[in-house]
């Protein structure tokens, strides 16, 4: 088991599964995000990716997400590209053996 100061980062191998294959059929929505870099649709993914953190407990792409919100709610266009771009790397979620 894996903790650190923002709790739990890893998820028992279902869930982890789960996540993981729920974070890859987004992958396409990241794309076009990352090619159009449309305010409102990034901050609506945010918030899905929120929600999606919360139901399973997943701290590291609550963060994300809410990195994300602010990023496009201060409309910084750098800091929102270097965002999407670490979106794959949630896609990979680690789970308990």
């Amino acid at each position: 088991e894996i903790e650190d100061t923002s709790g739990e980062t890893t998820l028992d191998g279902e869930a982890a599964s789960a996540l993981s294959e729920k974070l890859k059929d987004h992958l396409a929505t990241v794309e076009s995000l990352k090619a159009t870099l449309t305010i409102n649709e990034i901050e609506d993914f945010a918030t899905a990716m929120s929600q999606l953190a919360e139901e399973y407990g997943y701290p590291p792409l609550s963060e994300w997400a809410d990195t994300v919100s602010d990023r496009a709610s201060m409309f910084d266009i750098d800091g929102l590209t270097e965002c999407l771009l670490g979106y794959e790397q949630l896609v990979s979620v680690p789970n308990r053996s």
